[in-house]
């Protein structure tokens, strides 16, 4: 038995039934499921979801759970970058960075061996 019924939105004729209605909170914990939240999604992430759900075998909630996460991590890396370039943009800033770095460098030499 899934742990979510589908069901139509109403006022969204044609849409697939991509949102879905929880059963039973007490249900899925005794089925060792998760309870998750209602999201709508547009037809062609709902189709690129099925698509690679069917490729991978793996459920559509995965493959979204796995997509946000290398989203999340895109995102973490370009704040990154971006504050890189902000502290490159300051030279006394950018001079102190390296300074630590060039101070955290002398730590390779601490006489142990690379594995």
């Amino acid at each position: 038995m899934p742990a979510f019924i589908p069901r139509h939105v109403p006022g969204d004729p044609g849409d697939p039934i991509v949102q879905t209605e929880p059963i039973s909170i007490l249900k899925c914990r005794e089925k060792g499921l998760m309870a998750g939240v209602t999201l709508r999604i547009s037809k062609d992430a709902h189709q690129i979801l099925r698509e690679i759900s069917e490729a991978t075998g793996e459920p559509m909630n995965s493959v979204l759970d796995k997509a946000l996460e290398e989203y999340r991590r895109k995102r973490f890396l370009e704040k990154a970058n971006q504050a890189f370039a902000a502290l490159k943009m300051d030279p006394k800033a950018w001079m102190k960075e390296m300074e630590e770095r060039r101070a955290w460098e002398d730590t390779l030499g601490d006489g142990l061996e690379k594995d």
